[in-house]
């Protein structure tokens, strides 16, 4: 394989599947379920509580029409996703002033993301390209599943624990990178790429008279996938502005810690001194990374990233107890007897995978603790 193991990294891989239609898929089989009642267009607009404010007695629903009903049982779920989740507790104030299960002021707090950033291009020794092509076809797995191709890298827990890091996931994706035969040599493609960065642009080592154009040299490009570090300031609000149905919009607060930036910084350098020793090829850093401070790039900034996931996670996390958290370990609501959240929301921590997975299985969890509760 032409890239050697980085020091405290273990390899992994990325498997996407064809997105799932819930409605064709499923429809059939939930009309033909006794058990199973579905409502579409029905929105849930507060959360009713007993008086003593210790269970929810019911949710009111409103549709496209305004028509409003309830909905009764003797346990309820909430699963809208890591934003609206919150949003709906928020605004379920006219029994508790602060939102259902907000009574720590914990509801929205710990918003996280995964912020994926591209880190730079990289070109290859010429002996190396070769072997990188050949490691690097996308492959097409069983059942509708594909490889993303590539290579991926993760810390390890012993080292994230010593380097006092975040978890990520570093890849190096190829940009086409089948040798031709007209294709000029690693020296001529490394000058190139160099020289296109603004950080060099001026110097006169490298560029003796006017500007140096990149010619798309570049034989892949790192990106990073990362986890980001709890913070409770890093948050979601109520807006001023409300929703067709009365209900408040959402402000996200959304701040990187230093841990954060450390993280993608360091990651970034290791890689590049990693090629650069070793003979592999070398790396073309963005510029934002070369700053004593790095400030991540955001949406339209000119770096071809997507800013983050969207995964949505952590804005009713589970925790031991209410004051950092909003469900206990049964994702039940600290406070109410028989309200309970699903999804990215009630993660601890956001790791640095793809979230689909999890909540699937967390969701399963709460399936089989449900059904061993007395009726």
């Amino acid at each position: 394989q032409w890239l050697p193991p980085l020091n405290g990294h273990e390899e992994t891989q990325f498997w996407l599947s064809k997105p799932t239609q819930f409605g064709p898929k499923y429809a059939d089989e939930i009309r033909a379920n006794d058990h199973v009642h579905c409502f579409v267009n029905a929105n849930v607009t507060d959360i009713q509580l007993s008086d003593d404010l210790s269970r929810t007695t019911g949710f009111e629903v409103t549709n496209y029409l305004k028509t409003r009903f309830n909905v009764r049982a003797k346990k309820f779920i909430v699963a809208s996703g890591g934003l609206e989740n919150p949003r709906i507790l928020l605004n379920a104030n006219r029994q508790m002033k602060a939102g259902v299960g907000n009574q720590n002021d914990v509801v929205g707090r710990f918003f996280a993301d995964h912020p994926h950033q591209h880190l730079g291009e990289f070109i290859l020794e010429d002996d190396i390209r070769k072997k990188a092509w050949a490691d690097t076809i996308f492959s097409q797995g069983q059942k509708g599943m594909s490889l993303v191709r590539g290579r991926f890298f993760k810390p390890t827990a012993e080292y994230q624990m010593t380097q006092k890091k975040l978890n990520y996931s570093i890849s190096f994706r190829p940009a086409g990178i089948k040798p031709k035969p007209d294709e000029s040599s690693f020296k001529s493609r490394l000058r190139h790429i160099i020289c296109a960065s603004e950080a060099f642009r001026d110097s006169a080592e490298w560029v003796k008279s006017g500007s140096v154009t990149c010619y798309g040299a570049a034989d892949g490009y790192l990106k990073i996938q990362s986890e980001q570090e709890l913070n409770p300031d890093t948050r979601i609000t109520q807006s001023t502005q409300v929703d067709d149905f009365g209900n408040y919009r959402l402000n996200l607060h959304w701040q990187f810690t230093d841990l954060d930036r450390r993280t993608i910084k360091e990651a970034a350098y290791q890689v590049a001194g990693v090629f650069a020793k070793q003979n592999i090829g070398r790396v073309r850093l963005e510029n934002w990374l070369l700053e004593e401070n790095i400030r991540l790039p955001g949406a339209g900034e000119g770096t071809p990233s997507i800013v983050a996931g969207p995964h949505h996670m952590c804005t009713t996390r589970m925790s031991d107890k209410p004051e950092d958290g909003v469900v206990d370990q049964y994702q039940r609501v600290f406070g109410n007897q028989n309200l309970y959240i699903a999804g990215s929301s009630v993660f601890s921590t956001g790791g640095f995978s793809n979230p689909t997975f999890t909540i699937v299985q967390m969701s399963l969890r709460l399936a089989d603790h449900l059904k061993g509760l007395p009726v």
